[in-house]
């Protein structure tokens, strides 16, 4: 190993060692850490993502793409914004509020019709199809993921079902009180932090088993990975859900933890995949260098913002059902 790769791998590590234990920190903690924690991922990742269109030269106003992901995120997390917005409206708080649903439909018919606004009075040489069509894809894969980043923890608060909280928790009152939301919260801390250690787990396995055993290339897209890594990918994100997540959690059954490790698995690296599509049309090794020795913000979380939606889905329609 030369001096250069050397230095190089004394970056990531240092990197690593200060960014990894702050992330799960946030993760566990929730809260308006947790929130600024993935807005400020998703906000690079967004402008990592017209960069990439940049080199293709797809020039577009960035300004209105942002807002949408910020109000998307500002959206699952709608019961604590309302608790904090309400009194400064009406004190007495008679001012009926919208559910997370409603406000979500809310965000993005707005949403949408910014970005056609924008469009109309905007001068460009490139293709208003071709503008509108590729942002509408930032937003829903990079706005759309982190912000159900947020609403995956935010579902242990206020949302979570009382009646799994009476099953789970023996000394608990009749009545939903602020010990339980606590309980219930930490439970939500201890899943997002199994997620991300999921993730990575996946990435690592891939990693090794492709270099030690991988001989069948999947594609031209990636080229470097192997079906045998892949697989070693789903192997190792569903050993780690079965085995390490899921005796955490009373409220996860085997089958959930199942069924989370193969989402990861799959839908995981088939993010990274996609990304690296990107970034291969756009000749370039990274979305950015950000992070020094890791890349940038979409290279760090693709697999994340990829799969949270349906980690979202399924939790929140089949888990906490």
């Amino acid at each position: 190993m030369n001096e250069s790769q050397t230095s190089s791998l004394r970056t990531r590590v240092l990197v690593s060692i200060i960014g990894i234990p702050f992330l799960l920190y946030s993760a566990y903690s929730g809260g308006i850490l947790f929130l600024l924690t993935i807005l400020t991922i998703s906000i690079f990742a967004i402008w990592e993502y017209f960069d990439l269109l940049r080199f293709q030269g797809v020039n577009i106003s960035r300004a209105s793409s942002i807002i949408i992901l910020i109000a998307l995120h500002l959206t699952f997390y709608h019961e604590r914004l309302f608790a904090w917005i309400i009194p400064i409206i009406d004190p007495n708080g008679n001012v009926a509020t919208l559910s997370k649903l409603q406000l979500l439909l809310v965000v993005l018919v707005l949403g949408i019709s910014i970005l056609l606004l924008t469009e109309l009075f905007t001068k460009s040489k490139t293709s208003s199809y071709l503008k509108i069509g590729v942002s509408l894809v930032g937003i829903f894969w990079i706005g759309m993921g982190g912000s159900m980043i947020v609403g995956i923890r935010e579902l242990f608060a206020n949302e979570f079902p009382f009646w799994i909280s009476q099953k789970y928790l023996s000394t608990i009152s009749t009545t939903l009180d602020s010990s339980i939301i606590s309980k219930t919260y930490e439970w939500g801390g201890l899943l997002m932090v199994g997620i991300f250690i999921t993730i990575w787990v996946c990435d690592t396995a891939a990693y090794f088993v492709g270099v030690g055993i991988g001989k069948n290339y999947i594609s031209k897209i990636s080229p470097n990975k192997t079906w045998e890594g892949t697989i070693g990918g789903v192997v190792g994100a569903l050993l780690m859900m079965i085995f390490v997540v899921q005796p955490m959690l009373p409220f996860l059954s085997g089958t959930d933890a199942k069924v989370l490790g193969l989402m990861i698995g799959i839908f995981g690296q088939m993010g990274d995949f996609v990304e690296s599509k990107f970034k291969r049309d756009s000749n370039v090794k990274d979305s950015s260098t950000l992070i020094p020795g890791h890349g940038g913000m979409l290279d760090r979380f693709d697999s994340l913002l990829f799969v949270a939606p349906l980690i979202y889905l399924y939790i929140d329609f089949v888990v906490l059902s």
